[in-house]
């Protein structure tokens, strides 16, 4: 039985099968855009074909407004097709704009991310509500609350779901909730149909047979479309002519809404609450975490300078009449967000791609550099003559800076402009000493050749171990050793209340060497600041800064957008490599096997019990691991050189082509900036974030020279004791983003009009609800004493955005690319033996012989590929490789590469079906 009509459930024993239409559309991975965007024309061409022929047709893109900007951008006349597209209903779109890595970016992005995607979907004439997530590595607990926000009620998602479930209630930390589609057997489970259209039923029939159990009674989705797929198809209309569907089967064209709305009402749903990041069933590479660390760096500098910085000090100086340049910060945005694709920030494509982020994060720092000047020089134009500490975060506390050659100390309240406490003069020391000892009233401190120890205990070991995994998934192996000092320390400079001590420490051996030249700054504060100048080469290894707490707590508590998590410092729910045949065919994808201990994080990861609570902090880490003797590590620096790699021991099946990659081996200087906090037990949460805000946002110091001719000296603008995660001016209006990580209700100080983020009024809020994200509508007038026509004074400014990554210097190794050349020749004497059995095969042999000719030729194309792009950033002088520009060569191998890539998922689920 088939139909093209949305149905209600029939009620009887038949099985209802929704067919969904779709591509997921992998812009930047085996190629740049440009190569993918060239594809894109076709697709819609195809769209328009298909809907004149079957009019209940429907097809969504991805979900990601992004790929038909690249059409656009590339082809404008392609416009009023796909208006046209939308506006009969065959053509979805959003409500993301790109499909950013959750874990990765930072919650102000993601909630860009979805504005963005609504508005953009929106002009087109889309109303998306429901979001498409269903290859991202895992999801972060607040996503269910951030999609509530801009209307968006169900999702599908495949990666992190933690249980079978097909249909689950997700539940954010605040109490929202959204329905949720667990694609536990893919999203491609259905695709090519019409390629092979003898055995279109006998697929139809095997996948619904094998979902059949686990469904109870639900519709059961099966899903037309796969990764950069642009030849879509219909499968319903297929169905119908065909005929022969077994009469307990109902075949019904869907969508996403539409299959949403027919699972609605069938019975209750279990609740799934906070972070989807299991890999038991469809891998969330956690490795990629710690692949190409200095990306992660580059992403975090560019974001914290364009949004916690730039953003706001333009939205103050705007009230004092300056121009506030709306447009580059949403251009920004939008580059940051392409940056942040989970393909693209996860470090999992080729070096092309990376090379392309690395020259955007440069530009961009450099550009919001440039506006934070401007901004301040506005903003303290009719100051007096001074020093002074401009706060961009809310949640504020005493602290020491160094600027230049002095030590500040400053004490600013809220977001705003406080004169300092009082300036010391730093004394160059360059002492070598073979012991240094500090304390203050939080801890006691010791330096030797030994390392840096606190309370008696190591902290920022640089631990060297070998890593034989790829760019998604970490195989850890035996600790090789760590960096060791060859030399006693060395006190750098020093004041009253300060000192800068160094240490120079090295790893050589088993073909890696890693230096680290490691500053530990103590001041008479809690946070012990350590800068680590890490440089390395080699591969298959990786580097983690360790930190002995002493805290046996069981759990972590770990920063991540919008919340404070608890985790378990292992996960070892997972399924053992060989399972059920059953069970192996619905899971036909990849997943970690045997253990997880490598997690995300943002801004911290602490361990707590009642008698203390340590801190490891770090700006622009994104992975860590701990342990229950409480042992905190954060990963530096993870050094391999393929995309992906077979038979990994903590991975069950293939995640991506397999192309070198040297870029991932990052031999390449990076300063990774550290913490380490020593903190009481009954350290509240807020004060978590409160000392995590005093490392990662500290002020901007402006001495304000003598020319001055203002009076001003403080400027107060916004005081709450919560973190602030943005700023957004809306017209007139400056909207501040807050959010409260904490279980418990946090009163204002100020009652405050709030609006949603979309814009609306929402009236007058005196209080932030537990674990809740609100906007605020923070009046900021100018003035009374505003600047007059005067000349701005001279001003020097500290703690500027600066890049701290120095550049690559990995290149193709000769011996490998001379392998991979062995490998195409062996491959081409595999191609002609099984091309001489198919000639002679029948029955469900060609089937499996076509298959493996597919293994073959799909594996040949990667190789030409990886070679061909190997070639060129051997022969490149500079970061760029390959142009922007299409090269004609390297189209050549890229379709031939999707072609084949395509064709053999389309056998692997022949091959299944037999």
């Amino acid at each position: 039985m088939t139909t093209t009509d949305p149905v209600e459930p029939s009620g009887t024993a038949s099985t209802a099968v929704h067919i969904i239409n779709h591509t997921h559309w992998d812009r930047e991975w085996f190629l740049t855009h440009e190569y993918t965007t060239a594809w894109i024309p076709d697709l819609i061409d195809e769209l328009v074909e298909l809907a004149a022929r079957n009019e209940s047709f429907e097809y969504l893109f991805d979900g990601q407004t992004l790929v038909i900007e690249d059409l656009l951008t590339a082809r404008p006349e392609y416009r009023e097709r796909v208006e046209r597209l939308i506006a009969r209903g065959t053509l979805g779109i959003g409500p993301v704009y790109s499909q950013a890595d959750w874990r990765t970016a930072g919650g102000q992005l993601h909630l860009r991310n979805l504005t963005y995607g609504i508005a953009d979907a929106t002009a087109l004439g889309a109303v998306p509500t429901v979001a498409w997530l269903v290859d991202l590595f895992g999801h972060i607990s607040q996503a269910p609350q951030l999609l509530s926000m801009v209307g968006v009620n169900a999702a599908y998602v495949w990666r992190g779901v933690p249980a079978m479930h097909p249909v689950f209630d997700w539940e954010a930390p605040d109490g929202s909730r959204i329905l949720t589609v667990d694609l536990f057997g893919g999203y491609r489970n259905l695709y090519g149909i019409t390629k092979t259209p003898d055995i279109a039923v006998r697929r139809l029939v095997a996948e619904t047979r094998k979902l059949e159990p686990h469904y109870d009674g639900r519709p059961i989705p099966l899903f037309d479309g796969y990764d950069l797929d642009n030849e879509p198809e219909d499968p319903v209309l297929h169905y119908a002519a065909d005929g022969t569907i077994p009469t307990d089967i109902e075949v019904h064209a869907s969508s996403p809404r539409r299959y949403v709305d027919a699972v609605s009402t069938h019975g209750e749903r279990p609740v799934v609450a906070g972070e989807l990041l299991s890999g038991k069933y469809g891998s969330t590479f956690p490795g990629s975490l710690s692949t190409r660390t200095y990306l992660k760096v580059l992403h975090h500098d560019a974001e914290q300078a364009v949004l916690r910085r730039a953003e706001l000090l333009s939205a103050l100086a705007a009230a004092l009449g300056r121009h506030h340049p709306s447009e580059w910060f949403e251009q920004t945005s939008r580059e940051l967000l392409r940056n942040a694709v989970h393909d693209c920030i996860c470090g999992v494509s080729i070096d092309q791609v990376h090379e392309r982020m690395e020259r955007s994060y440069r530009r961009i720092i450099r550009e919001a550099t440039s506006e934070i000047r401007g901004a301040l020089g506005t903003v303290l134009a009719d100051f007096r003559s001074g020093t002074y500490a401009v706060s961009t975060t809310a949640l504020t506390s005493p602290g020491t800076q160094r600027v230049g050659d002095m030590l500040v100390r400053h004490s600013p309240v809220g977001v705003g402009v406080w004169p300092i406490d009082e300036s010391l003069a730093v004394r160059q020391v360059d002492e070598q000493v073979e012991r240094f000892v500090w304390s203050n009233a939080h801890f006691s401190a010791e330096i030797d050749r030994d390392g840096i120890h606190v309370d008696g205990r190591p902290i920022a070991r640089i631990l060297v171990r070998r890593d034989n995994g790829d760019s998604y998934s970490s195989e850890p192996g035996a600790v090789l050793g760590v960096c060791s000092a060859s030399a006693d320390p060395v006190i750098e400079s020093r004041t009253e209340i300060d000192a800068v001590v160094r240490i120079d420490a090295t790893f050589a051996g088993d073909g890696v060497m890693a230096h680290a030249a490691v500053r530990a700054r103590f001041d008479d504060g809690p946070v012990v600041h350590l800068t680590v100048d890490l440089d390395s080469e080699g591969t298959d290894f990786r580097v983690d800064a360790e930190f002995d707490t002493g805290v046996r707590a069981p759990t972590a508590l770990v920063a991540m957008p919008f919340d404070l998590v608890e985790r378990p410092h292992t996960d070892t729910d997972l399924l053992p490599p060989e399972v059920d045949p059953a069970l192996a065919a619905v899971l036909m994808g990849q997943r970690e096997v045997v253990r997880v201990d490598e997690f995300p994080v943002h801004d911290f990861v602490a361990l707590r019990d009642s008698g203390a609570a340590r801190m490891a902090l770090g700006r622009g880490i994104r992975s860590y691991t701990s342990d229950a003797s409480g042992v905190l590590s954060l990963a530096l620096r993870r050094s391999v050189e393929w995309i992906a790699r077979e038979a990994l021991t903590f991975r069950h099946g293939d995640a991506g082509p397999a192309m070198y990659v040297p870029g991932a081996r990052c031999e390449r200087t990076v300063r990774h900036e550290l913490g380490f906090a020593v903190l009481d037990g009954s350290t509240a949460t807020t004060d978590l974030f409160r000392v995590s805000e005093g490392f990662h946002q500290p002020p901007l110091i402006v001495e304000v020279g003598t020319d001055a001719h203002g009076s001003r000296t403080s400027w107060s603008v916004f005081t709450e004791d919560l973190p602030v995660s943005g700023v957004e001016r809306a017209g007139e209006v400056t909207v501040i983003r807050v959010f409260n990580a904490d279980g418990a209700p946090a009163p204002l100080r100020e009652s405050w009009e709030q609006r949603s983020v979309l814009g609306e009024h929402l009236g007058r809020v005196d209080s932030v609800g537990p674990k809740a994200i609100v906007d605020l509508a923070v009046p900021i007038d100018a003035p009374t004493d505003a600047p007059s026509n005067s000349p701005p004074p001279e001003m020097t400014m500290h703690g500027l955005p600066e890049v701290r990554v120095g550049h690559n210097r990995s290149r193709p190794d000769d011996r490998i690319m001379a392998e991979l050349e062995a490998r195409r020749a062996q491959l081409a004497d595999e191609r002609a033996d099984v091309e001489h059995r198919l000639a002679k095969a029948s029955g469900d042999d060609r089937y499996r012989l076509t298959h493996r000719q597919l293994v073959i030729e799909r594996e040949r194309a990667e190789l030409a590929l990886s070679l061909e792009l190997n070639r060129r950033l051997a022969s490149s002088t500079d970061v760029v490789s390959i142009p922007d520009e299409i090269d004609d060569v390297i189209a050549a191998l890229g379709r031939e590469l999707n072609t084949l890539r395509v064709d053999r998922r389309i056998y692997d689920y022949v091959v299944q079906s037999l």
